[in-house]
C-alpha cells in the first residue's frame, strides 16, 4: 500500500505542476466551460477550465509508467483506452471553444467514437484471450469467450458517457470521478493483488485531486 500511496503523491505534485503551467494558458486562451443554458444553478461555473485532462491525464500515466514493474498488456491495453476517450474529449472541447456553447460534437459523432473504440478494445480482448471476469468476493473467474465483444462494448460507452454528461453538466466531473477510481483500485487490491492496476487507479486519483 505504501508503494500506491507514493504513487498517488507524485502523481498530485506531477499533475499540480501540469495545471499549474496549462490552466492559465487556457484562460488566456478562453477556454472555459460553457454553462448549459437551462442550468441556471450552475451559471457562477461558467468560465472554469476546460480541457484540464490535457494536465491530469498525462500526469497520471507518467507518474503510472514510472511506478509500474513490468507492465503486461491489461495494463497498456488501460492507458491507450483512456487515451483514446481522451482524445474523444478533447476534440469536443475544442469544437465547444470554438463555437463559444456548450454543444462541441454532435451526439451521433461523440457515440460513434465511443462505439468504435469500445468494440475494438472488445475484438483485441477477444482475440488475446483476454476474456475471463473475475467475480467480486468469490475467488472464481467466468471464461465468456466472444461475449467479451459486446460487454465490453456497453461498459465502455456507458461508463464514458457517465462521466461525459456529469460533465457536461457544470464542467467538473472530477469529484465523482476521485472516489470510483479509489474504489476500484482498492478492489483491485483486495481481490487480485495486480499491483499495476492498482497503482493506475491511485495515480489517476492522484492527478485528480490536484486538478480539483
Amino acid at each position: 500500500m505504501k508503494l500506491y500511496l507514493l504513487a498517488l503523491v507524485v502523481a498530485f505534485f506531477t499533475s499540480l505542476i501540469f495545471c499549474l503551467l496549462l490552466i492559465p494558458a487556457l484562460r488566456k486562451w478562453g477556454a472555459g466551460q460553457n454553462i448549459l443554458s437551462y442550468v441556471k444553478e450552475h451559471k457562477s461555473k461558467s468560465g472554469t477550465p476546460t480541457m484540464g485532462g490535457l494536465a491530469f491525464i498525462p500526469a497520471s500515466v507518467l507518474t503510472a509508467i514510472l511506478f509500474m514493474r513490468g507492465a503486461d498488456r491489461t495494463e497498456i491495453l488501460c492507458i491507450v483506452i483512456g487515451l483514446a476517450y481522451m482524445l474523444v474529449g478533447l476534440l469536443d472541447d475544442f469544437l465547444k471553444k470554438k463555437h463559444a456553447q456548450n454543444l462541441g460534437l454532435r451526439a451521433w459523432q461523440k457515440f460513434a467514437f465511443q462505439v468504435c473504440i469500445a468494440v475494438l478494445v472488445g475484438v483485441y480482448c477477444y482475440r488475446n484471450e483476454l476474456t475471463r471476469l473475475y467475480l467480486p468476493f468469490t475467488g472464481r473467474s467466468l471464461g465468456i469467450g466472444l461475449w467479451i465483444v459486446p460487454l465490453a462494448s456497453l461498459a465502455f460507452v456507458a461508463t464514458v458517457n457517465a462521466v461525459n454528461l456529469t460533465d457536461g453538466l457544470d464542467g467538473l466531473a472530477t469529484a465523482s470521478c476521485i472516489p470510483f477510481f479509489l474504489a476500484l483500485g482498492l478492489l483491485v487490491w483486495l481481490e487480485q493483488g495486480k499491483t499495476n492496476l492498482v497503482t493506475l487507479c491511485f495515480t489517476i486519483v492522484g492527478a485528480l485531486l490536484a486538478y480539483l
